[in-house]
């Protein structure tokens, strides 16, 4: 970060945030490190501090941020420590209010914490920068947005800078939807004419290279892609761009990516799914549960299908609050156009950021921990299905029960939405139900649908007739005099199974049949089927083969198994040995084609050849003589030979049903196994979630241990440079100094001690007494030892050697905290007024009279 901001210089168009994995038991120090490397000011965020250009802003230890409007707000973690993704937090918050004026920027650090940020503001129009990895301390976080495909340019810290420094784009073409023109870097050389031609030009090579119309796709929308694309290569003008994609086609898949809107999360806005399950998902399973107990429901754009499977649990949180609980099928269909997002889709795995959109008790009913992130659960996933679908060119979904289609329509023009609109009703049973985006509407339809809850843009299809040209669009030609009618079957209900049947039974003479589905439960009875079929002992069951007769039992399980796998007739004939007499029968299964509500079920006809007599012919049927002759020799041998591979039947089915009591018991032992290496496997999978927590922890500290060495590196720093300015000083000053510890050792002497005292650098720590001196000076260790112990200073003056004279103040050394901590002297010469003084007392001394008058005691 720090390289960053020396690379930066002072930009006034933007607003740096610092976002750092930071010790939350440490008080912050990162914006004084941070100061000495820019000019712009910098300051620790508070609440509510307003984002102003021109400005660095460091997030404060153990707090998160997010952004509200031109504001910052300050709260606490939501996760404890080891598992927070501060950086991915930020990001998020960041896109969604500033959208495509969001500028992410990953550097050096551990973890994937920033990847998921990236995407989100990736997706709503900003720019995503990445340090180059190889040259990152440390590589994981760049890395992992790297590989996961969010990043717009990738380069080392210099460049990084100059593209910042570089984008400074008008933001009245970066706004939302703001304007109609595209966005242009500063110093664009290209007028506006030729900006929207440049614009048109590539638009039109997107749609030869892709294959989509995007003749109706918002221009803005369009031109703030291509303005991103060209801040990611660091070009001036849209002119250079075209040029680009001229020069390398390979650019416009880049690009067309880019214009996929994959803006999504799962419960985005949670009011709305929140209305959707209180006022609008019970009506529609009571209407289900009459109808046939079927819910259709269709999700345009899913894009990596976060909104699908919201929708599903949506459904099941519904059904829940139901008592009863309804008995209904939900089939789900999400598409999008986009092939790379549905595979995620289906993949149903999603990384440990989604747990800032979903509840924890949302993640434990219907997501299962895996690989360090989360995996949709079996049974919503199953009632997904997805698939490709360009909404602008592929037929709809009909028999439609919901569609969410949320934030797409405010990426088309007014005239695309007129389109999709009405091929939404059209794709609507009668009372169906649009859900859109809270900042869409139906304007561009108003007659089509009614709202049902307003302020979460939940509307319900009008009953009103929609003329085929309102939703015209161009979809695949469909040769309709080439197509037959076919009957329309719009439920399974017991009257429309046996006109099925009827149907079916008229082209075979009626003979007995039953109706039985792919997996062979019994749906429709025809005709006397007592003969053939009778109810399993035991447990009440409607399977085909449990309830056939033990003699027709292998025949009709092989005839059925046969029918639904090749998917054409199959007779086989066998004796019911229950019959008295015993018959031939031939048993056919045909596979059920038309119509498509009944397309996996399979019709077993009964048919009697005839009764076997005491010689072992057929004496009525088809097997008879006609005129009432004897059985024909070829009816005798078919008895014979049947009667030979039913007791072989009998024989096969003892060691058959051997063979299952043996694989039962082996299945048992199979099993037990299995739960125990399931059990192992659970408790190896919870040891591995522990190391891989203890792996995020150790990482998050080590990041955190490596600011903190920053902060005291910076400081150790601040104390040699404030040696050095007081080394400096006290040179400069010519004023032999010195100072000593305590014990009298010495700590540090100015150069013009060593003419008092034979020091070196090496003496430092040796005490005073023990050096040899040029002064006259025997009272030095008991002054020292009266100001350690008075706290007083003392002064006096003395000699040395050669007859100077010096005036040394012995003072205590105070430390910071006011302790005494040692003893300050200092040596100042005054030779020279020493001298002067003498001099004077001596001048003084002369002056005085030699001589003087007498007294004598004489007389005279």
């Amino acid at each position: 970060m720090s390289s960053l901001l020396d690379h930066l210089g002072s930009p006034r168009h933007l607003t740096v945030v610092v976002v750092m994995h930071l010790d939350p038991t440490h008080e912050g120090g990162l914006a004084g490190v941070l100061a000495r490397h820019t000019e712009l000011p910098v300051h620790a965020v508070a609440d509510r501090a307003r984002l102003e250009p021109g400005q660095v802003l460091v997030i404060p230890p153990d707090r998160d941020l997010d952004v509200e409007g031109d504001e910052l707000r300050l709260s606490p973690p939501g996760e404890p420590r080891g598992r927070r993704l501060p950086i991915d937090h930020f990001f998020r918050s960041l896109a969604q209010a500033h959208r495509a004026r969001s500028i992410g920027v990953v550097l050096s650090g551990t973890g994937s914490d920033g990847t998921d940020g990236l995407r989100a503001i990736r997706a709503v129009g900003g720019l995503t920068l990445a340090q180059v990895p190889e040259t990152a301390m440390f590589d994981a976080m760049p890395r992992s947005a790297i590989e996961a495909g969010v990043v717009d340019l990738v380069a080392p810290i210099d460049e990084l800078a100059g593209v910042l420094v570089a984008g400074q784009i008008d933001d009245a073409s970066r706004g939302a939807d703001a304007g109609t023109g595209p966005m242009v870097g500063s110093g664009s050389d290209v007028g506006p004419s030729t900006t929207v031609d440049d614009v048109m030009r590539i638009v039109e090579l997107l749609e030869s290279r892709t294959g989509r119309d995007l003749s109706l796709h918002k221009r803005s929308s369009i031109a703030r892609r291509i303005d991103r694309r060209m801040l990611s290569h660091q070009l001036a003008s849209i002119a250079d761009y075209l040029r680009l994609v001229t020069r390398m086609p390979e650019e416009l898949d880049v690009l067309a990516d880019d214009l996929l809107i994959g803006v999504t999360s799962f419960f985005r806005d949670p009011e709305v799914w929140t209305a959707l399950r209180d006022d609008v998902l019970p009506g529609l399973l009571a209407e289900a549960v009459q109808a046939g107990g079927v819910v259709r429901v269709w999700t345009p754009a899913c894009s990596t299908g976060e909104e699908a499977y919201t929708v599903a649990m949506t459904f099941r949180e519904a059904m829940d609050r139901i008592s009863p609980r309804p008995r209904v099928r939900l089939r789900i269909f999400a598409t999008d156009v986009d092939p790379v997002a549905i595979e995620h889709a289906r993949s149903g795995r999603y990384p440990r950021a989604i747990e800032a959109d979903v509840s924890p008790e949302r993640l434990a009913r219907f997501f299962v921990e895996s690989d360090g992130g989360y995996r949709i659960a079996p049974d919503i996933r199953e009632l997904v299905v997805f698939a490709q679908q360009d909404l602008t060119t592929d037929p709809p979904f009909t028999r439609i029960d919901l569609i969410t289609c949320r934030n797409l329509l405010i990426y088309f023009e007014p005239e695309l939405q007129r389109r999709i609109l009405p091929l939404f009703h059209h794709a609507l049973q009668p009372g169906g139900v649009l859900v859109l985006g809270t900042a869409e509407s139906c304007s561009a339809a108003p007659d089509l649908f009614e709202p049902v809850v307003g302020r979460a843009r939940i509307m319900r299809r009008r009953h009103v007739p929609t003329s085929p040209r309102a939703f015209e669009l161009p979809f695949p030609a469909v040769n309709r005099a080439s197509v037959a009618p076919r009957p329309v079957v719009r439920g399974t209900d017991p009257s429309t199974l046996q006109a099925v049947v009827e149907e079916l039974l008229r082209r075979t003479f009626a003979p007995s049949a039953v109706l039985a589905t792919a997996t062979g439960d019994v749906v429709f009875v025809n005709g006397r089927t007592g003969r053939y079929l009778e109810p399993p002992v035991g447990k009440a069951s409607l399977d085909l083969i449990a309830m056939t007769r033990e003699s027709l039992r292998a025949a009709v399980a092989q005839a059925f198994r046969t029918a639904r796998r090749q998917r054409s007739s199959c007779s086989l004939r066998a004796v019911n040995t229950d019959a008295d007499p015993p018959t031939v029968v031939e048993i056919t299964a045909t596979p059920v084609t038309e119509p498509p509500e009944a397309s996996s079920m399979v019709l077993v006809v009964f048919s009697e050849i005839g009764a076997i007599d005491d010689s072992g012919g057929t004496v009525d049927g088809e097997g008879a003589d006609r005129d009432g002759g004897p059985p024909t020799a070829g009816a005798s041998a078919l008895a014979d030979e049947l009667a030979a591979a039913q007791a072989e039947l009998r024989a096969a089915s003892e060691e058959v049903q051997i063979a299952k009591q043996e694989m039962s018991s082996m299945n048992e032992e199979l099993q037990s196994a299995n739960e125990e290496l399931q059990s192992a496997n659970e408790e190896l999978q919870a040891a591995n979630e522990e190391l891989m927590r203890s792996k995020e922890e150790m990482q998050s500290m080590n990041e955190e241990l490596r600011t903190i060495n920053l902060e005291l590196q910076a400081r150790v720093d601040e104390l040699v440079q404030q040696s050095d300015d007081m080394r400096n000083l006290l040179d400069s000053t010519d004023i032999a100094t010195l100072f000593l510890d305590s014990g009298l050792g010495v700590r540090r002497f100015t150069p013009k001690v060593t003419e008092m005292f034979n020091l070196i650098p090496s003496d430092i720590g040796r005490a005073i007494t023990d050096l040899t001196t040029r002064l006259v000076y025997p009272e030095l260790s008991a002054d020292v030892s009266s100001v350690l112990r008075d706290f007083t200073p003392v002064q006096r003056e003395v000699t040395d050697e050669a007859g100077r004279w010096f005036s040394v103040r012995v003072m205590p050394y105070r430390t910071q905290d006011r302790r005494i901590d040692g003893t300050v002297l200092t040596f100042t010469d005054i030779t020279d007024a020493k001298q002067r003084e003498l001099r004077t007392a001596s001048d003084g001394l002369d002056q005085r009279p030699v001589g003087g008058p007498t007294e004598s005691g004489d007389d005279a």
